[in-house]
């Protein structure tokens, strides 16, 4: 998405990840943050692509 011409990331808020512990939610924030880190061309380890995952 864009706002005003800059690129911007929707995603939950802080405080509900706080109050919710279930790793699927956090895994959904996970994702959006390495979407951000691919925008970027930042380099995603297969650790970092892994975390938040049922083993």
């Amino acid at each position: 998405m864009e706002f005003g011409g800059i690129p911007v990331m929707p995603t939950f808020h802080p405080a509900y990840l706080l109050r919710n512990p279930l790793n699927e939610e956090k895994r959904k924030v996970w994702e959006d943050l390495l979407a951000v880190m691919d925008r970027l061309s930042m380099p995603i380890s297969e650790k970092q692509r892994g975390y938040f995952l049922k083993k």
